[in-house]
């Protein structure tokens, strides 16, 4: 649950009261009931008063609802310079920083944020994510904890914690602010996937199965958790069933180079088949994979396809594809 501060100081609210057609396009735009139809009235009323950051950080949420967070910063920008300190804002903006992987400008939003506001659960949350992409793991587990503080029942904040411990390889811990998460957000596949790949990384597979199973089922269309889950099939030589998820997952996502690696493994591994492995290795490579030390040195993707980057067929799709 995220915290929602006063978007305008009194001011400035005052002043866009006596604006009449402004704040009508204002109210408009928010009991508008599609993303578009919102972007056009916050566009309406930014014409009307251009010098508002109400309307420019309203268009932007509704840039950010349609998954347009290019243009949704602009328009961040925009607010933001038209009212600098303001916590709310400069959250929102980091959010948006965060979804576009510009991690560093994004700590640096939410650090803002909270250097106004103390209490920002959703900055503490960002910055979280941030420090947790930025491998700073013990700032995520703090800052973690100080959303987990002011906000115990938001399971983000168990989640992002549990990852970060996960990291830094304290598995009891993760476990049980996954758990945690699990209990405050039930329906939520990607806490299970999370404990289930926490199960797997320790070899406990029967745990990983439940946990992944139950992610599937609350998410079917998350190519990510069929992935993960026949992954632990391989594991279990239960090679049909690696298949069959690797399969879907790609169904899902035909432009997902890990499950494309993993059906080669499959093929490399329990079918001896050179010539379908290699077919699906190129395929990962033409979608945009680049983690050859990690394939080659027979990590993550690379586990069922050990001795294969020995080979001629490797090393001219490696050549032809690095560049």
């Amino acid at each position: 649950m995220r915290i929602f501060l006063p978007l305008l100081t009194l001011s400035a609210l005052a002043a866009a009261a006596f604006a009449s057609p402004f704040s009508d396009a204002v109210r408009a735009a928010k009991a508008a009931k599609t993303p578009s139809e919102k972007i056009r009235l916050f566009t309406k009323a930014a014409r009307l008063d251009p010098g508002s950051p109400r309307a420019w950080a309203g268009r932007a949420l509704a840039l950010r609802g349609l998954g347009k967070n290019s243009a949704a910063l602009g328009d961040f920008n925009r607010a933001v310079e038209r009212l600098p300190e303001d916590a709310w804002l400069l959250a929102r903006r980091g959010e948006t920083l965060l979804d576009l992987g510009r991690l560093r400008a994004a700590e640096t939003d939410f650090a803002a944020a909270l250097g106004l506001d103390a209490e920002n659960v959703a900055a503490y949350l960002g910055r979280g994510q941030a420090r947790l992409r930025l491998e700073k793991y013990d700032d995520a587990v703090s800052d973690f904890s100080r959303a987990i503080n002011r906000d115990g029942a938001n399971p983000a904040a168990w989640t992002g914690r549990g990852a970060a411990y996960a990291k830094l390889g304290f598995g009891a811990e993760a476990e049980a602010d996954f758990s945690k998460a699990a209990q405050l957000a039930p329906q939520s596949g990607a806490i299970f996937l999370k404990r289930g790949l926490l199960h797997r990384a320790a070899g406990d597979y029967a745990r990983a199965l439940t946990d992944l199973d139950r992610a599937v089922e609350l998410d079917r269309k998350d190519p990510t958790a069929r992935n993960a889950r026949g992954t632990v099939f391989m594991k279990l030589k239960k090679w049909a069933r690696a298949r069959e998820d690797f399969s879907d997952a790609l169904k899902l996502e035909p432009d997902y180079p890990a499950a494309r690696l993993n059906l080669a493994g499959y093929w490399w591994t329990a079918r001896k088949n050179r010539a379908a492995a290699f077919q699906n290795i190129e395929l990962a490579f033409k979608k945009g994979y680049k983690k050859f030390g990690g394939l080659e040195a027979h990590e993550t993707a690379g586990e069922y396809l050990k001795g294969a980057a020995a080979t001629p067929e490797y090393r001219r799709l490696r050549v032809q594809y690095e560049k």
